[in-house]
């Protein structure tokens, strides 16, 4: 008995496995299929086929992109906005990873991936700035792009073959460096906020340009609206030596959080 049990449990563990690898075979072979149909131009089936591959996994950022595509050439370019905006944002996540691997490099395969994803993420970049109107909207997309133009030039200049005839790309070669601040001016606490004995974190993002200016700043997450203005008013005070790569300054997110105590 001990035995058939024992058989029973590898029996279903494999069943696991076999199912775990068909299940990315199965998505990848939806994902071509989608893409076929969007080039042959048949849109409606395109989307529906995209829309069943990121209902099942909703982090495929090519399967988003493609869908945003077919979205385009149906004429919805409103949602074509939304569903581009997310195949960036995934990839965005998955190049602050790459680009921040720890003192060492990046061999073949790993190599091809980073110039893909920096490759695909341009051209949601670009497909996005043709559907948006709003022109600070633009601005802020426009900036990304041109830090994306940088990193893959720096990438495709470094990658070097070596004497094993593995390519290699080594993040000294990069010369990556962070963003320094200058000096970050703290907030006045607001008159009326002090008084009503309002305290809280306020939480603001925007843009460390590449030319040296804070850009687009926005409160990301306010214990208190009434802290939000002087808290705007300092993060636009902040100085700072921008981020670079390969020597050239980029422009990078910026979040930075204030805090207001009576004490």
């Amino acid at each position: 008995m001990k035995s058939r049990n024992t058989f029973l449990v590898l029996l279903v563990g494999l069943l696991v496995c076999l199912l775990a690898a068909a299940h990315p075979q199965e998505q990848a072979s939806s994902l071509s299929k989608g893409i076929a149909l969007y080039n042959s131009g048949d849109t409606e089936a395109a989307i529906r086929v995209l829309r069943e591959v990121v209902k099942k996994s909703n982090k495929d950022s090519k399967a988003w992109h493609y869908l945003g595509l077919a979205l385009v050439q149906k004429g919805d370019t409103k949602e074509a906005t939304g569903v581009f905006r997310k195949a960036i944002d995934l990839r965005s996540k998955k190049l602050e990873e790459m680009f921040d691997w720890k003192d060492g490099e990046l061999r073949d395969q790993q190599v091809s991936d980073l110039q893909t994803l920096l490759d695909d993420q341009i051209e949601s970049q670009s497909k996005l700035l043709e559907l948006l109107a709003d022109q600070r909207a633009r601005e802020g997309v426009q900036l990304n792009a041109e830090t994306l133009k940088v990193q893959s030039d720096c990438v495709k200049q470094n990658v070097k073959v070596g004497m094993d005839g593995h390519r290699v790309l080594r993040k000294g070669d990069l010369e990556m460096k962070r963003a320094r601040i200058l000096s970050r001016p703290e907030p006045e606490f607001p008159v009326e906020a002090r008084r009503a004995q309002v305290t809280g974190i306020v939480i603001i993002k925007g843009i460390f340009a590449a030319d040296g200016s804070v850009k687009f700043l926005e409160s990301f997450k306010s214990d208190d609206s009434r802290l939000v203005g002087e808290s705007l008013k300092a993060a636009a005070s902040i100085r700072f030596r921008p981020a670079s790569v390969c020597g050239k300054p980029v422009s990078i997110p910026l979040h930075v959080e204030y805090s207001f105590s009576l004490y």
